[in-house]
């Protein structure tokens, strides 16, 4: 459970200090208004880790939020796991997922971490349904070590680093790094080695019939 929980908040989590008069650590998570069954299920776990009692909740345009304040736990988070304070640009795997041989430790995590920042893409080929999950980053160190937990776990995937994208609001330049399993094949087989608390995945996955879920949600 806590592995799942490090997974979460590496896709999305944020941690960060504020000074209003005492310095403050707070935490802040989110997910669209359609997964509120998702979210009730992260708060119901980070009770269950750490016995946090003030957690407040409040809808953002077409996002649900839910955010808390905990200097104990921010210590934890940077000091032990070492997760960082502020932003996530150079985030990494950390190395109490990373140096683990455990492989629950391993599967727990990446499911936190897709439930939360990968997306499934459905794409038309020749009149077919051709599913691809996908994770996004900024952070390079990030994708590449999470390609090297899905290589332990032998599950195929495709890595695309350093893509230059421009964004016509900024006018600027970014890059982002992207980590790609395609097909019905590989993707049952994260269902079968990871799985999803994310019912996202399930609800959307139930109806194409090629994946390898059992009974019903």
């Amino acid at each position: 459970e806590l592995a799942e929980d490090i997974g979460i908040h590496v896709g999305d989590g944020s941690l960060y200090k504020y000074n209003s008069g005492n310095l403050h650590y707070g935490f802040l998570y989110s997910g669209n208004v359609l997964e509120k069954e998702y979210i009730e299920y992260i708060i119901k776990l980070k009770k269950k880790l750490y016995n946090l009692s003030k957690i407040r909740k409040y809808k953002y345009g077409n996002e649900l939020r839910f955010i808390f304040h905990s200097l104990a736990l921010a210590t934890f988070y940077s000091n032990v796991i070492g997760l960082p304070i502020g932003k996530k640009r150079f985030i990494d795997v950390p190395n109490v997922i990373k140096e683990n041989t455990d492989e629950k430790i391993i599967t727990s995590f990446l499911r936190g971490l897709i439930d939360t920042d990968f997306g499934l893409i459905l794409r038309n080929k020749y009149g077919k349904i051709y599913p691809s999950l996908e994770g996004t980053s900024i952070s390079r160190d990030l994708i590449i070590s999470v390609s090297e937990l899905f290589s332990r776990l032998e599950i195929p995937f495709n890595l695309s680093l350093d893509i230059r994208r421009f964004d016509k609001r900024t006018k600027k330049y970014y890059v982002i790094n992207k980590i790609i399993i395609q097909g019905y094949k590989r993707i049952n087989k994260v269902i079968r080695k990871i799985g999803f608390s994310n019912t996202k995945y399930k609800k959307r996955m139930m109806g194409l019939g090629r994946f390898e879920f059992g009974g019903t949600l």
